[in-house]
């Protein structure tokens, strides 16, 4: 047989096929591959008189839109087949009847033929089953991620109401096609949704209908609907029990209740919804109050049971809002204070439950058993109206009547644009031009109302309690501007919603303006130096605010000063002194004292410093003023005298009581300052330790440091940590009585900070310095309460003179040296571990150490006093540890 092309009769032009093979005469017989006309498709086998008796390999071509080629090629007992090049793999078995081939077929009857005699019988791969089962899988991903750890309970709630829909549905395409076009279902959801689709539509046009399966090779079908209704009725369950598993146990009731609602409405109640009462019921456990709870929970089912079940969440959601819980928190933390200044009040009687309703006190009968000053009056005032306001505020934001876009009904009285023809008073238009000049001449409508309530506050409280006398003073409303603009840059610049920042810092301006209103009123109580100081906090104020709207400076910084300048005023407030039965000559020293200290406050508000640090050197300063105001001055005059004056002073009864040095106390100031009108009055040691330390401190805030911070920030830093020492020092004001020597009381006090000061540029060094000052204060005074000389004479006389005291004297010196040398040289290199250091040092120095009974005179007056140096230095770190707690 020869192998040569043959062209067809007039069949097979009909057909257009050409055959490539070996034939007998005019008959394909042999081996041979019959082509189509464009060579695309063929049939490749043995022949006989032109009919396909055994056939090795074909391909097609798929009529189809994508005109897939199929490939089918025999392999040991069968056929190997694929589709779209290596898209589909499988293998087949042609039925034991070869298909009618023959030379006039047309190859689409050749084909049809084919595979109306061919089964799968085992699928070896499937790239675009495997790739729509890779989308079901990213799609079953966003649904699980949007049903079980999507933070966004709208977007939660829109996704189950979506599904909700679809339970009815049987066609997956067109589940998928809604998803994939719902601009309300999140991003990530709709896109593996379009992508599901998308292979699934083109998994649909391969038209594998045309092949014959097995029952076991049988290509899955797209089951979205299954997927939608398991993960709707897990959804629900689960959104349920995460809901009961939030709520505080005190609250047994709203457990019960969630339990109850029907799952298509379940979905609209939100995590956020049940933490505003888990944070109701982390405020108190009082039953009142609990019972109070429970009514705001039932208010809320009450109005889910009314909503209807297909709403859409972003026009309801969510039910409740998180400024109730800080309100309340306000509120109560409002009449627990009544409670404590007013009579036969309690938490029980100023929230009422009556005829199915939540009501006030209706009048506050304040305890009269104390003086009311113009600042008690006032705070009182201001808790009383906040006391009605803020529950108007939670009648409004409470569950059952909040809803979305509901405002607060209030019109802005202090701070509002509108012009009041009948009330052209200076304060009001002040206030409206520092409205004006703070949010522009426009309502708040730009700011969320859960922010604009602070403002509600603090506006009604202005109105009613500090400007109801319009004769109020022109500076002082002059001085508060930059407060108020500060509060509200803090509130619309804020990038969080820090509730209980927001409340604290409303509160605090409001008692910082309560606390400094009676200053401005009382002249007699308000020096010059006040006026400076709160102008230049103002100042400072005024340039925090500038720096949060640049974003230079954070939001907490404004709440951190604001809360160390209220503390400042609220001690500064407690620093007075009664002159009616203080004579001139001490009214004069202790003013001078509080001059010393005003100037503690003034000076570093000269400085241009960042906010932390001035805030920490405020709170080292008011931790100061906490021990400084309760130093009573006229009470603690110590003095030495020959001569007991009866009536006038009064011996103290300590360890040197009957001794000739005994301390005596003035107990009539007036006759003995009478006294004393031809000569020199003793010294006030007390007030002259305090005078001195506080000009100490003062002057090392203008003290050059070598420091890697900015120099002003250096000296806060250093003037903090001194002012923190002799916090610790007042301590032991109370120990000059037992003192024989006052100069010596008075030295002792002092002179180690003054040292400090003196000796130290290094802004390090002088806080380890300090540090050390503090902790061994306590030794140090001790060490030399007689003072030297005294102790010798007194130690000789013990000894009936026969001891060599300039010998002693020599010991006691070389001590004291290497006493100091390791306190501040250990101390120096290592802080924290300032014993061990100690010890380490003398195991080294003394490992050679030699049996008492060798002991020489050169080892007793030089080395046994540096050895006791060293476990006297020991003994006071340790000691000291009193000390370091009480500052």
């Amino acid at each position: 047989m020869g192998s040569f092309l043959i062209y067809t009769s007039a069949v097979s032009r009909a057909s257009g096929s050409w055959y490539d093979g070996d034939f007998d005469g005019n008959c394909m017989s042999g081996f041979g591959t019959l082509f189509s006309s464009d060579k695309l498709q063929f049939v490749q086998g043995t022949w006989r008189d032109n009919r396909l008796i055994d056939i090795q390999s074909c391909q097609f071509i798929d009529q189809g839109a994508d005109k897939w080629t199929i490939y089918l090629r025999k392999q040991a007992d069968g056929f190997l087949l694929t589709f779209d090049e290596d898209g589909f793999t499988a293998r087949a078995q042609l039925c034991s009847r070869m298909p009618g081939v023959d030379f006039a077929s047309s190859f689409r009857n050749i084909k049809l033929a084919f595979f109306r005699n061919l089964t799968i019988t085992c699928v070896i791969s499937d790239k675009l089953q495997l790739n729509r089962e890779s989308a079901l899988s990213q799609f079953k991903k966003a649904l699980e991620h949007v049903i079980y750890d999507s933070i966004n309970s709208v977007d939660f709630a829109f996704v189950l109401i979506t599904l909700r829909k679809f339970l009815k549905q049987n066609s997956s395409q067109v589940i998928l096609t809604e998803l994939a076009n719902n601009t309300s279902v999140p991003d990530n959801l709709r896109n593996a949704a379009a992508n599901l689709l998308e292979r699934e539509n083109t998994l649909s046009n391969r038209r594998l209908e045309l092949l014959k399966f097995s029952r076991d090779t049988m290509p899955s079908k797209l089951n979205v609907i299954s997927t939608v209704h398991s993960v709707y009725a897990d959804a629900t369950k689960l959104h349920r029990q995460r809901l009961m598993d939030k709520c505080p146990s005190v609250l047994p009731k709203l457990i019960a209740s969630i339990s109850e609602v029907i799952s298509d409405k379940i979905i609209y109640v939100s995590k956020a919804d049940i933490e505003v009462f888990h944070h109701l019921a982390s405020l108190t456990k009082e039953h009142c109050l609990l019972t109070f709870f429970e009514s705001l929970h039932c208010g809320l089912f009450e109005k889910l049971d009314k909503i209807d079940s297909s709403c859409s969440p972003s026009d309801i959601m969510p039910l409740s809002t998180p400024v109730y819980g800080f309100l309340f928190k306000s509120f109560f933390e409002i009449i627990s204070e009544i409670s404590l200044q007013a009579e036969n009040c309690s938490i029980e009687t100023m929230l009422i439950q009556s005829d199915g309703k939540w009501k006030l006190l209706d009048e506050i009968r304040w305890n009269q058993d104390r003086k009311n000053s113009r600042r008690i009056l006032l705070t009182r005032e201001s808790l009383d109206c906040q006391y009605r306001f803020i529950f108007k505020l939670l009648r409004h934001f409470e569950p059952k009547n909040y809803f979305l876009g509901k405002k607060f009904n209030y019109d802005f009285k202090v701070m509002s644009v509108e012009e009041d023809p009948e009330d052209d008073s200076w304060v009001l238009k002040q206030f409206k031009k520092l409205r004006n000049r703070i949010i522009g001449k426009k309502n708040f409508t730009d700011m969320p109302e859960d922010r604009q309530v602070w403002l509600y506050i603090l506006d009604h409280t202005i109105d009613k309690v500090l400007l109801k006398n319009k004769s109020d003073s022109k500076s002082y409303l002059e001085l508060f501007k930059p407060l108020l603009e500060g509060h509200a840059t803090f509130l619309s610049s804020c990038p969080t919603n820090s509730y209980e920042s927001f409340r604290v810092v409303t509160h605090n301006i409001l008692l910082f303006m309560i606390q400094t209103y009676p200053l401005f009123q009382d002249s007699e109580k308000l020096t010059d130096e006040d006026v400076v100081i709160l102008e230049k906090q103002m100042k400072y104020i005024s340039k925090v605010s500038t720096d949060m709207k640049s974003g230079a400076s954070d939001s907490s910084d404004f709440r951190n000063l604001m809360e160390e300048y209220i503390r400042y005023w609220g001690l500064r407030h407690l620093i007075t002194l009664d002159e009616s039965n203080c004579p001139d000559y001490l009214v004069s020293l202790i003013k001078g004292v509080h001059k010393v200290l005003l100037q503690m406050v003034e000076i570093p508000l000269d400085k241009t410093v960042r906010v932390p640090p001035l805030v920490n050197y405020f709170r080292e300063l008011n931790d100061f003023m906490e021990d400084f105001k309760d130093i009573d001055f006229p009470s603690i005059w110590y003095i030495k005298s020959n001569f007991d004056l009866a009536g006038v002073i009064e011996k103290i009864d300590n360890k040197i009581a009957s001794e000739t040095k005994c301390s005596y106390k003035v107990i009539d100031l007036k006759r003995f300052v009478e006294g004393f009108e031809d000569g020199s009055l003793p010294r006030h040691y007390i007030i002259h330790v305090v005078q001195k330390l506080l000009e100490c401190a003062r002057d090392s805030l203008s003290k050059d440091w070598i420091s890697t911070c900015d120099q002003s920030e250096a000296q806060l830093e250093g003037s903090g940590a001194l002012l923190g020492a002799m916090r610790s020092s007042f301590l032991y004001l109370k120990e000059q009585p037992d003192y024989r020597d006052f100069e010596l009381f008075s030295e002792e006090s002092i002179q180690p900070f003054l040292r400090v000061v003196n000796n130290c540029t290094v802004l390090k060094e002088f806080k380890i310095r300090v540090n050390v000052v503090k902790e061994s204060f306590w030794y140090i005074r001790k060490m030399d309460e007689i003072g030297v000389v005294q102790a010798l004479e007194l130690f000789s006389a013990i000894n009936n003179g026969k001891l060599n005291t300039e010998k002693l004297k020599q010991c006691y010196n070389r001590y004291l040296e290497k006493y100091n040398e390791y306190i501040s040289d250990v101390k120096s290199k290592n802080p924290h571990n300032s014993v061990n250091g100690i010890v380490t040092s003398m195991k080294r120095e003394y490992e050679d150490f030699e049996e008492f009974t060798n002991w020489g005179d050169d080892f007793k007056l030089v080395e046994l006093p540096k050895i006791l140096a060293g476990l006297s230095a020991v003994w006071s770190l340790l000691v000291s540890k009193d000390v370091s707690s009480s500052g």
